[in-house]
């Protein structure tokens, strides 16, 4: 059985020291793939409502919510004092930790069926370690 663990980084309230405990904790419980995702406010959501107060999202922000590339550019973060420069740097962060250790190479390399597996293994990983 395949265990997959989901975790959000930036949540309103977040700090660095909590952002490096949600990394940490995926390493610890030996889930097979960790997902870490950017808290995104939308449209309709109290976290919405919450950016539209601190005046951080601005009404017309709503066609263009929850499309990660522009919760990745947009600098304002809702409910927190965060950058999002900063919450980006623990995304990539947590994504490094997690898949470049030694017992998830070894799960992964052990579980391919084929070469084409492992071509597919292989530029997922090589494509995520040299985007931005």
């Amino acid at each position: 059985m395949i265990c997959r663990g989901f975790f959000i980084l930036g949540s309103p309230g977040e700090t660095t020291e909590t952002m490096q405990k949600t990394i940490d904790f995926p390493l610890k419980t030996k889930v097979d793939f960790a997902h870490f995702n950017i808290t995104t406010p939308y449209p309709g959501t109290p976290l919405w409502d919450l950016g539209i107060k601190e005046g951080k999202l601005e009404s017309e922000d709503a066609e263009n919510a929850g499309a990660i590339a522009n919760v990745l550019a947009n600098k304002k973060v809702v409910g927190s004092d965060l950058t999002q420069e900063t919450i980006k740097e623990y995304w990539k962060k947590a994504h490094i930790k997690f898949y470049l250790r030694p017992w998830f190479i070894y799960n992964i390399l052990k579980r391919i069926e084929n070469p084409h597996h492992f071509k597919r293994v292989l530029e997922a990983g090589l494509g995520f370690l040299f985007e931005s």
